[in-house]
């Protein structure tokens, strides 16, 4: 089981994962939308979760299946909690939370865990997506943060 004390995540959808990897850095929404990568007028969080405005410029991680739930509303349009519900999910990156401290890059607000304007992937421990990720059956948020979670504790367990 992952620790999220010690590790945290940030999801995106498979056309914000094509701009990560293209930039090599998870940007906040302000930061994307002034380098006119997106055209939406307001992020996902504020549209349908009710975020505060300034959280556009930072970028937000968490844990469990919540990140895969945000992924989910956003490509469904509206607010969607139904963690078995089929969606398309982009990627899963994992990070230290004791690095990103350390660096002095993670700030926790005590409500969201969050890095100003952007996060570079070289933090990245793991990225989970469906080419590195088994599921039997449906793709759904819960599905694929579990297989994803199992995967990268593998990683982990086969790394330290």
């Amino acid at each position: 089981m992952i620790f999220y004390d010690t590790f945290l995540v940030h999801s995106t959808t498979p056309s914000g994962y094509v701009l990560i990897i293209q930039d090599g850095a998870i940007k906040s929404w302000n930061r994307v939308k002034r380098e006119h990568k997106i055209k939406e007028g307001k992020p996902i969080g504020e549209l349908l979760l009710g975020d505060d405005i300034s959280l556009r410029d930072y970028v937000l991680l968490g844990g469990g299946v919540w990140n895969e739930i945000v992924v989910n509303s956003k490509e469904k349009g509206y607010i969607c909690m139904d963690t078995d519900i089929e969606y398309t999910p982009g990627a899963r990156f994992y990070f230290n939370i004791q690095k990103l401290t350390q660096d002095g890059l993670l700030i926790n607000d005590g409500v969201h865990y969050k890095v100003k304007d952007e996060l570079p992937l070289s933090y990245s421990l793991f990225c989970a997506t469906l080419d590195n990720v088994s599921i039997n059956g449906k793709v759904t948020p819960q599905s694929f943060a579990d297989a994803a979670d199992e995967v990268f504790n593998k990683f982990i367990n086969d790394n330290t």
